[in-house]
């Protein structure tokens, strides 16, 4: 019979999926970029905004994941999602360019301490119930996705209301999931009584200083700049194709609803073919999702295009778990939080350059400037991986 302590960590799965599902329900997002641009932005500065996000999650990232690892996971995801709640309510009443990034650092700083903090605290409850092999991973991804879809959903629908309306909407789900937050049990753990030095040079050897997980880091953001190239890039696409901003939301929610159904197949689709299959798997995907794109102006390189969104769903579920699968539950949420961080720097760097691109070339000249780096970038990186590592780990 499995004790109180037991049952009450247990919980945090279905507590964990409530979350998942609000963290990503952004009503917002299906008409963001035409709502950015009522406030007189163009492209170049959408991306700034996103930069802006970036760097604000770059700059708290780590020490976030540090202050989860010996405070608590749950306080960690109490603060980020009382600012993520703010952040929100900001956008309500956002007129130009420096009103949203008042929002942007808000919308940073409650997602820096979410990230690892959310995926370490699912790792810690399973450690904590010997329960593992469940692909809850998987589940938390999809109920994440899910939530997007059916943002998208109600975002097209009360967008034909009013724009106002949406934004309304957004700031209430903010919150909700801060309320989910105040039902986490923290699971029992080690915590580290060592110096922060020794702390840092300990999390650095797990990750950065281990050839393995060097090459899967690269790997892991390359694959999601790809995919995170291709949610602001959409929008664009769609309307230069003239698509009414009205189905915009539905089909927002079939990109994410595409994106829900590959993490929940990824792991026993990696455990059929195997993880270097897998990988080629997701090298190959994005590439025609953006070359057809780029070919095609019309329903086909719509449809086509969301192969990125399947990609994007297998590579989540598949780098998170293989990851922390390698890192010890006492610095879970540093790494994980890490891990984000050379995410976040890429954006820094590439996002702008992206946008910019967009502004003055076009959307199809910038998708075969993706596809045509994202392809030479995977094969580079996998001959690597094969010449210098021929047994992946388990």
């Amino acid at each position: 019979m499995s004790s109180p302590s037991g049952r009450s960590v247990r919980l945090n799965f279905k507590i964990l999926n409530s979350i998942a599902f609000t963290q990503l329900f952004l009503i917002f997002m299906p008409i963001m970029v035409p709502l950015f641009g009522s406030y007189g932005l163009d492209m170049q500065q959408i991306f700034l905004l996103q930069s802006v996000f970036g760097a604000t999650l770059l700059l708290c990232e780590v020490p976030s994941g540090y202050i989860a690892d010996l405070f608590g996971r749950k306080r960690a995801m109490n603060i980020g999602y009382f600012a993520v709640g703010v952040g929100f309510t900001v956008l309500m009443f956002a007129t130009d360019f420096w009103t949203l990034v008042v929002f942007e650092v808000f919308l940073g700083i409650g997602f820096s301490m979410i990230s690892g903090s959310d995926v370490a605290i699912l790792y810690d409850s399973e450690e904590e119930l010997g329960d593992h092999g469940k692909n809850r991973i998987g589940n938390l991804a999809f109920c994440r996705n899910i939530g997007e879809t059916v943002a998208a959903l109600l975002g097209g629908l009360l967008a034909l209301h009013s724009w106002e309306l949406v934004l309304q909407a957004q700031a209430v789900v903010g919150w909700a999931g801060f309320a989910c937050t105040l039902f986490l049990v923290e699971p029992v753990r080690k915590i580290s009584q060592s110096s922060h030095t020794d702390n840092f040079a300990s999390v650095m050897q797990q990750t950065l200083k281990q050839p393995f997980l060097r090459w899967m880091l690269a790997i892991w953001i390359l694959a999601s700049m790809g995919s995170w190239s291709a949610a602001w890039m959409y929008q664009k696409y769609w309307t230069e194709l003239e698509v009414n901003v009205a189905l915009f939301g539905v089909m927002w929610a079939a990109a994410n609803g595409i994106v829900a159904i590959g993490a929940k197949l990824s792991l026993p689709l990696a455990n059929r073919i195997g993880k270097a299959s897998m990988l080629i798997v997701l090298a190959c995907l994005p590439v025609a999702g953006y070359l057809s794109m780029a070919l095609f102006s019309s329903v086909a390189g719509i449809a086509l295009g969301l192969l990125i969104n399947l990609s994007r769903g297998f590579h989540v579920t598949f780098f998170t778990d293989w990851f922390n699968q390698q890192v010890t539950g006492e610095f879970r949420a540093t790494a994980n939080s890490i891990k984000g961080m050379l995410f976040r720097i890429a954006t820094v760097l590439i996002g702008p350059m992206i946008g910019m691109l967009a502004d003055n070339s076009g959307t199809s000249v910038t998708f075969i400037v993706i596809a045509t780096t994202y392809a030479t970038g995977f094969a580079l990186l996998i001959t690597y991986q094969r010449k210098n590592q021929a047994q992946l780990p388990a």
